[in-house]
């Protein structure tokens, strides 16, 4: 029964793909979280997700051949092949090659093949709008979900809900940090919406508003604090470029060092959550790095290989009271783990490369939505990632190309792409 509901939907996604490219992108961006159900095709693991990329990759690419029509490879399509070139090199260098391998396929190819197509299936503001909406709605179920697990712990699984810090929810992704992650880059494009669209409350602008708000909840309830640290340095870096927010911006930050001198209590409370001797989280954190940072200075060019570092980093794990976590959790300790010296390096040129085009948009005035939007989705994203791991995970490999996808459409044509 069940493979006949993949083929019966891998069919019916098929013809939507080839009849209605924008709409089957927007559906795959929409059910992201479909990564979650898994199978097997001639003994090669595959996701939902993942098979929806394929085939409407697959469907793109026949329908473009056929009415010959011209494939946009974009102005950062050498640093999507150096990407995909090193990534398979760390996979061949790994320890285990097999799940390196199936995760070049799902993390790397397959999200960068969502990348071209969105350049070259979004050439206008409604298609741009249509899979941004797909997204915001994904957010806005997945928040209410979350919300409604918060008085209820309905599906939350026993150890968030019972153990550790207690009533952690989840929303359909069985972890909490993995709400947060998903979520927060979403927070990012909806400040975009929000603060540069256009002034006039209409219900465009209410659901826009009312999926922040809701997302902001969710992640506050499922007690991501790398994410809700992330979103607030958002906010506050987006207020203080602002011209229209800049002043009140600088009186609430003003009033926060104030309370921080002044107040014992703020003081206190801020310091005890950053502190390791006070949150469990941030000393795990600070062991995971320390052992990090000793397998690295060991295997400083090629890393632990991809998929490679619970493997590498057994010789260093000395604190044998807490497990050994698939990555260091550190967005540049992870790239370079998983992709080597050369990894690293390509990540940071691939950043600079998105924040020097993005701001050179946000001065030349050219569709501030969107700009800030990816600007500020990718901020969260670099932000949250200095403690946990915002990319190696199917859904969140498609956002972070997705994002950058989205500035890349703007770019290919400033003024005739998206009007």
């Amino acid at each position: 029964m069940t493979t006949f509901l993949i083929i019966s939907f891998g069919i019916l996604y098929a013809y939507l793909s080839y009849r209605k490219s924008a709409w089957a992108l927007a559906a795959l961006v929409f059910l992201l979280p479909v990564y979650q159900i898994r199978f097997s095709t001639w003994f090669v693991p595959m996701t939902l997700l993942e098979l929806m990329i394929l085939v409407l990759f697959a469907a793109w690419l026949v329908k473009t051949i056929y009415k010959k029509k011209k494939i946009i490879w974009g102005q950062y399509i050498w640093l999507v092949f150096l990407w995909l070139a090193v990534a398979l090199l760390s996979a061949v260098v790994s320890p285990n090659q097999l799940r390196a391998l199936g995760v070049w396929k799902a993390y790397f190819f397959e999200a960068t093949l969502v990348y071209l197509l969105i350049i070259n299936i979004c050439k206008n503001k409604k298609a741009l709008d249509l899979i941004l909406h797909s997204l915001f709605l994904g957010a806005f179920i997945m928040s209410v979900f979350a919300i409604i697990q918060r008085f209820t712990g309905w599906l939350v699984p026993h150890q968030y809900w019972y153990l550790g810090e207690g009533q952690r929810v989840t929303g359909f992704l069985g972890v909490p940090n993995f709400l947060g992650l998903y979520l927060g880059p979403v927070v990012g494009l909806l400040l975009g919406k929000i603060f540069f669209g256009e002034w006039k409350l209409d219900f465009k602008k209410v659901f826009y508003i009312l999926t922040l708000v809701l997302a902001f909840l969710a992640v506050v309830f499922a007690k991501s604090e790398g994410a809700i640290v992330a979103i607030i340095c958002a906010v506050f870096f987006l207020g203080l470029l602002n011209r229209k927010t800049r002043v009140v911006t600088a009186v609430i930050t003003l009033i926060g060092m104030v309370s921080y001198f002044v107040s014992p209590a703020v003081r206190s409370a801020i310091l005890a959550r950053i502190n390791p001797a006070q949150n469990w989280s941030v000393f795990i954190r600070t062991q995971i790095w320390k052992e990090s940072w000793l397998m690295l200075k060991d295997n400083w060019l090629l890393g632990a290989g991809l998929a490679g570092y619970q493997q590498a980093i057994v010789h260093y794990h000395t604190a044998e009271y807490f497990e050994i976590f698939l990555y260091p959790h550190n967005i540049f300790m992870n790239f370079w783990s998983e992709m080597g010296l050369a990894g690293l390096m390509l990540f940071i040129i691939l950043m600079g490369k998105f924040f020097i085009d993005g701001f050179k948009m946000i001065w030349q005035k050219v569709k501030l939505e969107y700009v800030w939007g990816v600007i500020l989705a990718m901020l969260i994203i670099i932000i949250h990632g200095l403690v946990d791991h915002p990319y190696f995970k199917n859904d969140l490999a498609v956002i972070f190309w997705m994002i950058f996808a989205i500035l890349a459409v703007i770019k290919i044509d400033k003024k005739k792409v998206i009007n």
